[in-house]
């Protein structure tokens, strides 16, 4: 399985998609889904790259409308820990740049805004589990 690089230009409007039990099996393979803006809604079940370590969270970092993936509604806490993982991607897949221009932000600290989304994201934690990405990814400077 693979998807067109160009696949926002031919559905630009695309909110609902459902590539259920095919062969992704990288994240890199899920790139060009950053290109549709308006997916709200996206199912990958039954595909290896689910199985990855970080998939949901890549995904959400790349998707900021995404409200459904796999069939589970994504959580506020969720698109924290994914923006403090994985800020940096969806950040790349905005401009199609893939410099280092952060580096130096990233080494300033977290800035207001981000402040504010990390102390919400702490609090509707649900879980230790959600708790515990959320420290590693700001342990780690990832504050996007």
């Amino acid at each position: 399985s693979r998807l067109a690089e160009r696949l926002s230009e031919a559905f630009p409007g695309l909110e609902t998609l459902v590539l259920t039990d095919n062969s992704f099996a990288q994240l890199s393979e899920l790139s060009p889904l950053a290109g549709l803006p308006s997916l709200t809604s996206l199912s990958l079940v039954d595909n290896p790259v689910t199985k990855q370590q970080g998939y949901r969270h890549y995904v959400i970092a790349r998707l900021p409308k995404l409200r459904v993936l796999d069939f589970k509604r994504v959580t506020t806490s969720e698109r924290a820990a994914a923006a403090a993982a994985f800020g940096h991607v969806a950040a790349e897949a905005a401009t199609g740049d893939s410099g280092d221009a952060d580096g130096a932000a990233a080494a300033a600290g977290p800035t207001p805004e981000q402040i504010a989304q990390i102390k919400e994201a702490i609090a509707s934690a649900t879980s230790l589990t959600e708790v515990a990405t959320l420290e590693k990814a700001l342990k780690a400077g990832n504050y996007k």
